[in-house]
């Protein structure tokens, strides 16, 4: 009986030996060049490649590399890894929101590695952006796409990075704990990880000293629900209705110089933004603006608008 044992673990042993399968190994060249690869793909499309048949595809689809000095080395890696696919084993994951893992495995051999910390490209730029416009920080990853959507133009280049975070992010939100501080702080968290810390812009510090309001250019357009509605036409209608007014009056050199930040709203009509501007709103340059920013934002369904405006005696 032990003889017996002996010989299934004899056989066993030896099974194993004479069915592991043998390959060349793969060249440092073509290591280094995946590398290259994935690394490049990174920076370009501000993600990872998923999958090998992802990866392998976009490369067989793009002539820019073919201009490179790598054109021979992409052509034999590419080569090399649709000939043995059914060999190679692509293994992505996100252990948690802020990290991911990559790993490629050649039968038993691990030819590429990434581990380490996910990044969020152009979420500072777009939270930065937000705070610009908004004055203040969005409340979720909703209000912060709801406002790239109307501010971008292209999904290309810059946008296409902040898509590739937004995606992920809107994957993830209920792993956030997305905090706004107060109107100048905000701490994006997952879990014990910071994903964003940031200071914003306190518009009574950037825009209120004298200097900043002399002549200053600011314009901010929102909807009836507070949504962040800028276009360069409402900017323009603005302007020209305001130049029109001024006709009727006569301008002062110190009047020339002399600008005033204003808000208007629906609920509070015509308001100084700085709180400390101590400006008289009881005079008819400003009666006349209050009543044209009444039509104007009922023509553009406008609830709210910053803008800058001087101040006429007649």
């Amino acid at each position: 009986m032990k003889k017996f044992a002996l010989s299934i673990v004899f056989f066993t042993c030896f099974s194993l030996v004479c069915c592991k399968v043998s390959h060349p190994p793969v060249s440092s060249v073509t290591t280094t060049t995946i590398d290259k690869m994935i690394e490049g793909w990174c920076s370009n499309l501000c993600d990872y490649p998923k999958s090998l048949e992802e990866f392998v595809s976009i490369y067989e689809d793009s002539d820019s590399w073919k201009e490179t000095p790598m054109k021979d080395s992409v052509e034999t890696t590419l080569s090399f890894l649709n000939k043995e696919r059914n060999h190679i084993i692509w293994c992505f994951d996100h252990p948690t929101v802020t990290s991911m893992d990559l790993i490629v495995v050649y039968y038993n051999d691990t030819i590429y590695r990434k581990t380490g910390e996910w990044f969020f490209p152009c979420l500072d730029v777009s939270l930065t952006d937000y705070n610009k416009y908004y004055f203040k920080f969005p409340s979720s990853i909703d209000d912060l796409i709801a406002y790239d959507s109307l501010a971008k133009k292209d999904h290309d280049g810059f946008y296409q990075c902040c898509d590739v975070t937004f995606d992920y992010l809107l994957r993830n939100k209920d792993n956030l704990d997305w905090q706004v501080i107060d109107e100048e702080r905000i701490l994006i968290m997952s879990g014990s990880d910071t994903i964003a810390y940031q200071l914003g812009y306190y518009p009574q510090v950037l825009y209120c000293d004298d200097s900043a309001v002399s002549n200053k250019t600011i314009f901010r357009f929102f909807d009836n629900n507070g949504n962040y509605a800028h276009s360069k036409d409402v900017e323009k209608a603005l302007k020209i209705g305001l130049s029109e007014l001024r006709k009727n009056y006569s301008i002062t050199p110190f009047e020339q110089t002399l600008w005033h930040i204003m808000v208007y709203t629906n609920e509070n009509g015509l308001q100084p933004f700085c709180e400390s501007d101590d400006l008289s709103l009881n005079t008819e340059w400003f009666h006349d603006v209050e009543d044209f920013m009444y039509k104007f934002c009922d023509e553009y369904s406008l609830g709210k608008v910053i803008f800058v405006s001087p101040s006429y005696q007649k």
